[in-house]
């Protein structure tokens, strides 16, 4: 997976990169705020001897990025349907929801403390603009 971002700091040999957030619609649409704000940042590999403030480009493994995505976004709502289908013959519905609920936000407590210090594996490959260059 390829993306541009901008460096906003470099320590050593690692570069942390801005990057704004792509959507479903591309961020094409201007009657929509929805993209408004989404930016993200990633420790990359410094590879290509990024400063801060440059324009680059960064590569990083399309699987991993998937295998994320699914266990981030998928793994909580599979629990919770999971969970209320376990426990809606025995506690009824309402109960059921509820607990569910808790199973729901329980891993994504425990998914947050999972992915605290791990990263993506992503790096520089190029310097598109340098700072202080005009394109």
């Amino acid at each position: 997976m390829i993306s541009e971002g901008k460096v906003i700091k470099v320590n050593a040999d690692k570069a942390t990169v801005l990057f704004k957030r792509q959507s479903a619609c591309g961020g094409n649409c201007a009657s929509c705020a929805g993209c408004e704000g989404c930016e993200i940042t990633a420790e990359a590999e410094n590879t290509a001897g990024a400063k801060a403030g440059d324009t680059v480009i960064v590569e990083s493994k399309t699987s991993s990025v998937l295998k994320t995505a699914f266990i981030v976004y998928i793994c909580p709502v599979i629990s919770f349907v999971a969970s209320y289908f376990i426990f809606a013959g025995r506690l009824g519905e309402a109960k059921a929801a509820f607990v569910s609920a808790a199973v729901f936000l329980t891993f994504l407590l425990f998914l947050k403390r999972l992915f605290r210090d791990k990263n993506i594996a992503v790096r520089i490959i190029k310097i598109t603009n340098r700072h202080g260059e005009s394109q």
